[in-house]
């Protein structure tokens, strides 16, 4: 039984981005984004127990990119389909114009299918991971929704959408090196940026609330290229 905690742990992951699909495609919001955050501290908990356990597996480390691809993969996707449909319908279901944002998730899958088999990402990210993506995916909806500087109709708008429909799948498998977020060790030392990122983090937070999510994600990807590829350089 011990043994199976961590993957126990990892499917409560999915479970709960299953929930927030039906909940987000129903237009419950609220509990969607319970829900997927629910997702995302399985997603950390998971191995963080199995290391604590010493039962880290192959079959765990497949199991968890399978799981996040949903999480954090299929979910964004339906909030840009959503935020693009214009009841456009093919088939009385799907509609033409939002398909592209499943891109989306189409480089997820890729990304996490690369991830499991680069043995340069132990510590740190080569392209955004999915997690961070999804945050910034949903910073975007919370600004839409609050119209937060008054930027509603910037990011309401379809070619922005499109956009990113293209950017995001591309930044999550180009060639850049991200700074890991997990802090191992206590002190300063070796977590500089990850104790300014958690930092700016906090100060927009508490400054926008929710809003503040793909600034965020900005942030984080604007620090690893000023100071992190630098240092790898």
């Amino acid at each position: 039984m011990k043994r199976q905690l961590p993957n126990l742990i990892t499917l409560t992951n999915l479970f709960c981005g299953l929930c927030s699909i039906l909940l987000w495609l129903a237009g419950d919001y609220d509990k969607a984004i319970i829900f997927i955050i629910i997702a995302a501290l399985a997603d950390f908990l998971d191995g963080f127990v199995a290391r604590l356990l010493k039962v880290s597996s192959a079959v765990g480390k497949e199991l968890d990119s399978l799981c996040d691809l949903v999480s954090f993969g299929v979910f964004p996707s339906i909030i840009i389909y959503k935020m693009l449909s214009s009841g456009e319908q093919l088939y009385g279901v799907l509609d033409v114009y939002a398909l592209p944002a499943f891109l989306i998730a189409m480089g997820a899958a890729y990304r996490l299918a690369k991830f499991n088999v680069d043995t340069r990402q132990t510590e740190d990210f080569i392209g955004l991971n999915t997690p961070s993506m999804t945050i910034f995916v949903l910073g975007i909806h919370f600004i839409a929704v609050n119209n937060t500087l008054g930027l509603t109709k910037v990011v309401s708008e379809p070619y922005f959408l499109y956009g990113l429909c293209i950017l995001l799948p591309l930044l999550m498998n180009m060639e850049l090196r991200l700074f890991g977020l997990k802090i191992k060790s206590f002190g300063v030392k070796g977590n500089e940026l990850k104790l300014a990122i958690i930092s700016i983090g906090a100060i927009l937070l508490i400054w926008l609330g929710f809003q503040s999510l793909s600034l965020i994600i900005l942030c984080y990807i604007l620090l690893s290229l000023v100071f992190y590829n630098k240092k790898a350089n």
